[in-house]
Formats: structure tokens, C-alpha cells, sequence
């Protein structure tokens, strides 16, 4: 496993088989947006950054979005820093989603205290200034060619879940999403997916 990319087939499968809806590496500005948003709203063209990693439509046809960041052993040293993805959910509300979350995936060389240590780091984060995104972080393992995950639970916990949780709970939700810019982007978002509305 080199990099979150490599992460997107197998979870999306995972995904799948607990009964959502799963789009990965979704650019919405490559699908000529400008046009569509002068034709119907006429305004100041907004930014469609970033690029969606993860788009889950569940059988409400809720639409939540989510980022996804690998960590990796480099020179015996985690390859990236604890709040790495943090701008791009926050970001990712602007496309009115009903939430939105960021997955943290450690290689399996990474220690559980390790995996801790960001999580708690990131936890603080999101108390301490109220931010409205969900967290998660995952052990990921090759085994026999075949990608698998653990879920750390929460925060401190000294013991991983194996697998992904069969039921994925979203504590958070997107304060934006009711603005009039973000569900016209969303609107857009459906539309050149073809996910239906509620």
C-alpha cells in the first residue's frame, strides 16, 4: 500500500456491502460547472475545491462526503502530521453536504499508541474549536493480497474493532448545508451523478 488511492477500491467495496451508494475521487469543476452554474444561478462562479474522495448516498438518498489521508513509515517516522486533512473537510462543507467526515488510515506498521496519538490530537482539535466534521482512524493490513481494516473505536482506546463498523454514525452535521450556495452546488452534485433527491 503506497498511498490513500490504493485505499479507495477496497473500501469502496466495503462500503457497498453495508448497503451505501459509493462514488471515489470525485472532481465536480471537470464537469463543466461553469456553464451549468451561469445558466441557472447567474452569480459569481464558486470554487468546486477540493476533490471528493469519498461520496456515500445512503438509501434516503442522504449524500455525505468524506477525506481520506494514509500514514505510512518513513525512515521509521509517521509520514504526515496528525491534522493532515482537516482543511479539506472543513472545505468539503461548502458543497452542502449533509456531513461530512475525515478517515486517518495507518499502515500497520504504526503502532496503536501511535494511532492514539493522532486521534487524540485531532479530538482536541475538533473540541476545542467546535468543529462540526466527523473522525475516524483505521489500521490497514495486506493479508494474502487482500486489503483489511480495524477501526479504532475511539480516541485512547487500547484496542482495535476488526473490519469497518457495519453501521457508520454521523455525530456531526454540516452547518452550511441549508445556505443557498452550498445546496446549489449540491443540486449540481446530484445532477451529474444522477443521485435523486429525498
Amino acid at each position: 500500500m503506497q498511498n490513500e488511492k490504493e485505499l479507495l477500491i477496497p473500501l469502496k467495496e466495503k462500503l457497498e456491502k453495508r448497503g451505501y451508494t459509493v462514488f471515489v475521487n470525485v472532481n465536480p469543476a471537470s464537469y463543466k460547472y461553469k456553464d451549468y452554474w451561469k445558466q441557472w444561478f447567474g452569480e459569481e462562479i464558486p470554487p468546486l475545491q477540493p476533490q471528493i474522495d469519498v461520496l456515500l448516498v445512503d438509501k434516503q438518498f442522504s449524500v455525505r462526503a468524506i477525506e481520506i489521508k494514509y500514514f505510512d513509515l518513513k525512515e521509521n517516522r509517521i509520514n504526515g502530521s496528525y491534522y493532515e486533512g482537516i482543511e479539506e473537510t472543513l472545505a468539503l462543507m461548502n458543497y452542502g453536504f449533509e456531513s461530512v467526515a475525515l478517515w486517518h488510515f495507518f499502515n500497520e506498521k504504526i503502532s496503536l499508541k501511535s494511532m492514539n496519538n493522532y486521534a487524540i490530537h485531532v479530538a482536541n482539535l475538533r473540541q476545542s474549536f467546535n468543529l462540526p466534521i466527523d473522525y475516524t482512524c483505521f489500521q490497514v493490513k495486506e493479508e494474502n493480497g487482500e486489503i483489511k481494516f480495524k477501526t479504532l473505536p475511539s480516541p485512547g482506546w487500547d484496542w482495535l474493532i476488526d473490519d469497518i463498523p457495519s453501521t457508520i454514525e454521523w455525530r456531526s452535521s454540516n452547518p452550511l448545508r441549508y445556505q443557498a450556495e452550498p445546496k446549489n452546488i449540491l443540486d449540481f452534485i446530484r445532477h451529474i451523478l444522477r443521485i435523486p433527491t429525498k
